[in-house]
């Protein structure tokens, strides 16, 4: 009986000692940059760039780099969001067309990114970058 009852003791510390454990439930996360194009009337269009890879853009043929779909920009007014899955790049080259799809910018841009503080990880942020004509 006495067994018995160690037995019973031993599993509920051991349940209990898991239930202590840090469980981490992301297993990813996108980080993101807001951009400010307020200073170019008639910005219609976004890309930016990351290494050799681009973002898409809408109607280009051919693409300017290599495309992918893991790289995004949403725009709102005159503030874009650029998504950057689980990446965290030193630097970006960003475009601005206009409607017709001729270039209006092409500027390169230092981030300085603030990782995560948590022990499960997760997006880093970033100050946003103003774009000037």
């Amino acid at each position: 009986m006495r067994r018995a009852g160690l037995a019973i003791v031993t599993a509920m510390l051991a349940l209990g000692l898991v239930g202590c454990a840090t469980v981490c439930p992301a297993i990813g996360w996108i980080n993101g940059i807001t951009v400010d194009a307020s200073a170019f009337d008639g910005a219609a269009e976004l890309q930016f760039c990351v290494d050799d890879e681009c973002s898409p853009r809408a109607n280009e043929t051919p693409a300017t780099g290599e495309v992918s779909t893991m790289l995004w920009a949403n725009r709102d007014g005159d503030d874009w969001t650029l998504s950057l899955d689980m990446r965290a790049p030193e630097t970006i080259v960003i475009r601005l067309f206009a409607a017709d799809g001729s270039l209006l910018e092409e500027s390169e841009h230092d981030i300085d990114w603030t990782p995560p503080t948590g022990q499960c990880g997760g997006a880093s942020t970033a100050p946003p970058i103003v774009l000037e004509a």
